[in-house]
């Protein structure tokens, strides 16, 4: 898979003071929270060469019906939260969530794979041919939702693909570009 760049801000451990702010906005209604994270996380990445050519955001979505229940997508709040800082439009018109799946958090690492595989549709794609797109998520634990939602949007022809995610869980997979994927431990670099 061909990512330009992927990072996280934040690390994510149970029972840390990230945690309570990811529960805080995912599982509490808090979306100012998500949008202000999205803000300051993005305030700090701003002048990273990481993320100079980026033409669009897309936040990884919900299943309706989950966001229904939600009441909200907490990706595409940290998503405008970045756009106003960065100005970039944010897309929730190209990646759809078809199928929904059962909940990731307590599946080990296989079967979150599995999970993923065939989820995601895109639709409008020729709206974003030749663009650079940022596609957000709160939290990246295996990668494999973010995967999946890459590779859907790589099958667009010549679309380019970063990564951001406002906190890391655990130890996932890398995506240094011109490196082989393997298990990164550090928090401030690619996943």
């Amino acid at each position: 898979m061909d990512i330009q760049q992927a990072t996280a801000f934040l690390q994510y451990e149970k029972g840390n003071k990230v945690q309570k702010l990811i529960h805080s906005f995912k599982y509490h209604g808090n979306k100012e929270l998500a949008y202000l994270l999205g803000k300051l996380s993005w305030h700090d990445l701003a002048d990273s060469p990481l993320f100079k050519h980026i033409d669009l955001i897309i936040p990884v979505p919900l299943h309706k019906k989950r966001q229904r229940k939600r009441g909200y997508n907490q990706a595409e709040y940290i998503a405008k939260g970045i756009r106003q800082v960065s100005g970039l439009p944010v897309r929730t018109d190209i990646l759809y969530r078809e199928i929904a799946s059962t909940s990731q958090v307590k599946k080990n690492i296989y079967d979150r794979w599995n999970n993923m595989q065939e989820l995601f549709t895109i639709k409008n794609e020729q709206t974003i041919q030749g663009n650079h797109v940022l596609l957000v998520d709160d939290v990246v634990t295996s990668g494999s939702t973010l995967c999946a939602c890459a590779t859907k949007l790589l099958s667009i022809k010549d679309v380019q693909v970063s990564i951001f995610t406002l906190a890391k869980a655990g130890t996932v997979f890398s995506f240094t570009p011109g490196e082989p994927t393997g298990p990164s431990g550090q928090a401030d670099k690619n996943y």
